[in-house]
């Protein structure tokens, strides 16, 4: 019996208000703590600045999807090195 699993880089589970959370699921084991928490508070702060709209909510497979994060260490920093206003933040 094959089960479709929904899964996202970032999820944003139903809940009370006071138990609101948001949960990473995109960093490894490996990742530094730090660093990671860092990029994604820089990125939320760049995104409530920049009034940017998050997407459609995922209702399907996120798996079939395209991915859109980078998959090498060296397209991470090109990425990173496009946006100067990260790297201020950062």
């Amino acid at each position: 019996m094959s089960e479709n699993k929904i899964t996202t880089g970032l999820r944003v589970p139903f809940s009370e208000a006071k138990a609101g959370r948001v949960e990473s699921r995109i960093a490894g084991a490996d990742v530094n703590p730090y660093l990671m928490m860092a990029a994604m508070l820089a990125c939320g702060l760049l995104g409530l600045q920049q009034e940017i709209q998050p997407g459609r909510a995922v209702s399907s497979d996120a798996n079939a999807m395209e991915p859109t994060f980078p998959d090498s260490p060296e397209e991470a920093l090109r990425t990173l090195r496009a946006s100067p206003e990260l790297n201020r933040l950062l």
